[in-house]
């Protein structure tokens, strides 16, 4: 049987197929009108690397993973549907906000916000029903003015959401589905009970938000291999490092999924390796995007804004520079300055021959000779080195004074040390602690490039380069199970009866979503976290803990002593389970000892530029090196989709995985 993971980017689609006996990572060229297109494209992309007509593979495939940036192009874009929320009466300007510009109004217009006269209390009592007239009212007007979906939001749902099951009752008898009229809605319960009404109406708009276009997608997708053989669900990646069906899968959890994906491949890839400090970088064509794995595990994982808009939404701590390969490089009074502005991929460098004029690092590294400008993405891409060159030597060499060559490698030098200082000042590492026991693994295109350098200068211990680098993002997402997380809002101090009832809900909840997913009770596995929030800070939290005996004592004593962790401010303990039930996915195992002779990988020799002067440097075809070898710089070592520089004084090592290792300080 076969697995496929695949992850959409900005610029590529990437794939990764793994069988019995095969593992391949393929790439087609992202389709931003159609992601299902891109879907579909590398689904066959893979099947013809794997030697199968694609409904054969399909047919012989346990699970496909979809990593979708559907959610986060809606973001970045600003392309989601027009959205009328009803609110309480009084909270229609700042959406229970404390005041000032609130972010969230760029995810709607103001016009399509109106209140209602309603009120529960702060005990959760009902003291005033919607009136069923102002109801249908106030949803006709919004929608007369072009709203497509209906949020509700009332303050103190999470108390009672009596007023907001009333609105929905009231408007799905005026909309019913099956009327061409019928009206999509969503209430703010059923995304969250946390007792904040700001953070809980941001979460819920940002999910409807982003619930249409990623439905229309992926159930399109879903209906494309299940018309040729498929016979699973499709499974949608999410941030919180887990996989859920098209139907089960919250919107919002699918945003920054690939970058997640991305980190819990580098986790994975660390424990089998028995790397205890990472920093993965994986480097586009606009920013690098940063995280820290310890253990295995990335450096927590945090509810963080989207749009400046605080949201219910874990992601993990990923930081993103802007350093990439078409990051503008320029000179001024005599210095080097790097990014953060892009070039994008349309016009992009200047080497890509559609109009860029600015120097970027792809064009640097075109000009040292470090990219083969006939090989590029296989051969798909044929970059202009007289381009590149011309943008160097004009936008660097003259107004720096120097020769064409002293140029190159003063750019290189800058835009290494542009991405190492982002580091250094990121507090990835404790104060005073330093990167000496840290390895750097270099992803996405521009990693291998780059990332030597980077370590170099930041005293890291190894440079690692992961056979699967190209498409790290889609093999992390082959590492993912089915996951469903729930959660549940106790007030601090709650007793241990509350606790206990809170805990068997969730559960509940959870076998009856799990049997769904097709798991009987002893295949799924749960753990429990607790944590006090006053405000929107936890003052504490303990766990994941496995369900049971000493999780339930652990949770009971922390809600007890909420009061005081929450500093005196009241606050209340939020209670999470996650449930897991395993799915295939491929096995990072060794590869097994080969003899380490590395000529049957030898593809050619380059004159490349390097501090020494030029040179003819041997290129090796980096997923043809075998075992053991040991590739001494200055080299190349390239796919089809990436190059490694080996400098001049280093050496590339071939690990038992297939990566490839060039240690720093050690």
């Amino acid at each position: 049987m076969y697995t496929i993971d695949i992850d959409t980017g900005g610029t590529f689609t990437d794939g990764y197929v793994a069988g019995p006996d095969r593992k391949v990572g393929v790439k087609v060229d992202t389709t931003p009108h159609d992601l299902t297109l891109c879907f579909w494209n590398c689904i066959e992309s893979g099947a013809k690397a794997i030697g199968l007509p694609t409904s054969d593979l399909l047919a012989q495939t346990r699970v496909v993973r979809f990593s979708s940036t559907i959610a986060t192009n809606a973001a970045v874009q600003l392309s989601g549907p027009k959205l009328g929320v009803i609110v309480t009466r009084g909270a229609e300007e700042a959406l229970y906000g404390a005041g000032g510009a609130n972010p969230l109004f760029a995810f709607l217009p103001a016009r399509l916000v109106v209140g209602l006269d309603e009120e529960v209390d702060a005990g959760g009592a009902v003291v005033r029903e919607p009136s069923t007239d102002e109801i249908e009212a106030k949803a006709r007007e919004i929608l007369e003015q072009g709203a497509r979906m209906l949020v509700i939001c009332l303050a103190n749902a999470h108390l009672n959401p009596a007023n907001e099951k009333k609105v929905r009752a009231v408007l799905e008898a005026s909309y019913p589905r099956h009327y061409l009229g019928a009206v999509p809605m969503l209430a703010s319960h059923q995304i969250s009970m946390v007792p904040d009404d700001a953070l809980r109406a941001n979460t819920t708009v940002i999910n409807a938000y982003f619930h249409r276009s990623l439905a229309q997608s992926l159930y399109k997708a879903e209906d494309l291999v299940r018309r040729n053989r498929y016979r699973h669900p499709l499974m949608i990646v999410t941030a919180d490092f887990g996989c859920t069906r098209v139907a089960k899968t919250r919107a919002i959890n699918s945003y920054q999924s690939g970058p997640a994906a991305c980190v819990r491949g580098a986790g994975v890839t660390a424990e089998a390796l028995g790397h205890a400090k990472v920093l993965v970088i994986d480097v586009g064509g606009t920013t690098s995007d940063v995280a820290y794995i310890e253990n295995g595990r990335p450096n927590g994982a945090s509810q963080r804004p989207i749009r400046d808009v605080d949201v219910l939404q874990r992601i993990p701590d990923i930081i993103s520079y802007g350093v990439g390969g078409g990051s503008k490089i320029r000179a001024a009074d005599g210095t080097l300055t790097v990014g953060p502005d892009s070039q994008g991929a349309v016009p992009g460098p200047a080497g890509f021959g559609l109009g860029g004029t600015m120097a970027t690092p792809t064009d640097v590294w075109l000009a040292l000779g470090l990219i083969e400008a006939d090989a590029y993405l296989g051969g798909r891409k044929k970059l202009k080195g007289d381009l590149a060159r011309a943008a160097v030597e004009r936008e660097l060499a003259g107004p720096l004074g120097l020769e064409p060559e002293a140029a190159m490698l003063a750019a290189k030098e800058a835009v290494e040390a542009r991405l190492a200082r982002y580091i250094s000042e990121g507090g990835f590492v404790p104060e005073n602690a330093g990167f000496g026991d840290v390895t750097l693994y270099a992803v996405g295109g521009g990693g291998g490039l780059l990332t030597v350098g980077v370590a170099e200068k930041l005293g890291a211990a190894r440079a690692y380069f992961p056979l699967t680098a190209p498409v790290f993002s889609a093999f992390g997402a082959s590492t993912l199970d089915v996951t469903h997380h729930y959660e549940a809002i106790l007030p601090a101090g709650a007793g241990p009866d509350a606790v206990a009832g809170k805990i068997a809900g969730m559960e509940a909840e959870a076998a009856r979503d799990m049997r769904g997913e097709g798991f009987l009770p002893a295949e799924v596995d749960s753990t429990l976290e607790a944590a006090v929030f006053a405000g929107r800070a936890s003052a504490a939290r303990i766990g994941p803990l496995p369900v049971g005996e000493e999780a339930m004592a652990a949770i009971g004593a922390l809600a007890a002593q909420a009061g005081d962790a929450a500093g005196g401010m009241g606050g209340y303990v939020e209670l999470r389970l996650t449930a897991t039930g395993r799915i295939p996915h491929p096995v990072l195992a060794a590869l097994g000892e080969r003899a380490a002779d590395a000529d049957g990988a030898l593809a050619g020799t380059r004159a490349i530029v390097t501090a020494e002067g030029r040179v003819t440097a041997p290129v090796y075809r980096f997923d043809r090196l075998p075992i053991g070898a040991r590739i001494a710089g200055p080299a190349i070592a390239e796919t089809e989709h990436t190059s490694i520089l080996v400098p001049a004084g280093r050496t590339l090592e071939i690990d038992p995985h297939g990566g490839g290792v060039v240690e720093i300080t050690s």
